[in-house]
């Protein structure tokens, strides 16, 4: 690459739509050569390009599931905190019932 278009493709801004859609064409099979060329940037940038472009499709993915549990363990605590008040409450109406029930039977036995 001459040096007079090495400084111009610094000096290029690329929009990050043009970036993400260079990518994808050289994901989907296109030759990075000829996509670098066809947008004026280098082979190696658009190489960068497609390296954080998956590293960041990792990185989604992986706070997305992370996300999603946390978003359920909290569902989870919360309908715990709900529901425990009454587990409570019924266990200590059913032990009450038991324990009336059982003096019962004993004094109709005597």
């Amino acid at each position: 690459m001459a040096d007079s278009e090495h400084s111009a493709e610094r000096t290029h801004a690329y929009a990050t739509e043009a970036k993400v859609k260079a990518v994808l064409r050289v994901l989907r099979g296109e030759d990075v050569r000829a996509v670098a060329g066809d947008i004026g940037a280098s082979e190696s940038r658009l190489s960068r390009w497609q390296r954080e472009f998956v590293a960041g499709g990792k990185s989604q993915i992986a706070k997305s599931h992370k996300t999603r549990g946390h978003r359920i363990w909290k569902q989870l605590k919360k309908d715990a905190a709900r529901v425990f008040p009454w587990i409570g409450l019924l266990l200590a109406l059913y032990l009450s019932i038991s324990w009336i029930l059982k003096r019962v039977y004993e004094s109709s036995g005597e």
